[in-house]
């Protein structure tokens, strides 16, 4: 919930400027504090990385498992191409 609310008040910002979007955030009282900072890869402990790869691992079946290089590749050469 609060990465669409993250959406809201940045896309206030791009619309209405960054005061009024500060504004808002404040009206809503809109102040997160999340319990843990491991939110990004460069914030996430050595186990914490280990232990998430091993829980998207369990989750996915081993047959759609082995398209994730294939996947990951397409996906390079789209960026290469489109920039996008």
């Amino acid at each position: 919930m609060s990465a669409g609310i993250d959406l809201a008040l940045w896309l206030a910002g791009e619309i209405a400027g960054r005061e009024r979007a500060e504004a808002i955030q404040l009206v809503i009282e809109y102040d997160p504090h999340p319990p843990f900072d491991a939110g990004h890869i460069s914030k996430a402990s050595k186990e914490v990385q280990r232990l998430a790869n091993k829980m998207m691992d369990d989750s996915m079946p081993a047959d759609q498992r082995r398209l994730v290089p294939k996947i990951a590749w397409n996906r390079f050469i789209d960026l290469v191409r489109t920039g996008r």
